[in-house]
């Protein structure tokens, strides 16, 4: 999708100046700004990758998860739970009493899991 701008009476290089900027700003984003000069005066061209801007927009969306669910044996943390303290099972496995107290209500209500 290209859309074309005609530019303000600025000085080429001013022009030229604020279009490098914009490129380098907007770069990541899938977006560049390019700047063509004719008889008739100077026009801004702006391209952009659809796709690319769509995977970034959706890509970082959310919280981001700490979790390490699926990585310890319910058994395991089962034989933790009769020999440590709660404490010390939460900073084996990395998750908040929330998660720790969820996930056991969850092995609970499942039959066959293997991990916790």
């Amino acid at each position: 999708m290209d859309k074309i701008f005609c530019l303000s009476e600025f000085s080429q290089k001013e022009d030229e100046s604020k279009v490098s900027e914009l490129n380098e700003a907007l770069f990541d984003l899938g977006i560049l700004f390019e700047l063509r000069h004719n008889e008739y005066g100077s026009y801004l061209i702006i391209e952009c990758d659809i796709m690319k801007l769509k995977k970034i927009k959706t890509r970082y969306a959310g919280r981001t998860q700490k979790s390490t669910a699926g990585l310890h044996k319910i058994e395991d943390v089962l034989k933790m739970k009769e020999t440590m303290p709660e404490k010390e099972i939460l900073n084996v496995l990395e998750i908040s009493r929330s998660t720790y107290y969820r996930r056991l209500r969850k092995v609970k209500t499942m039959d066959n899991s293997d991990f916790f």
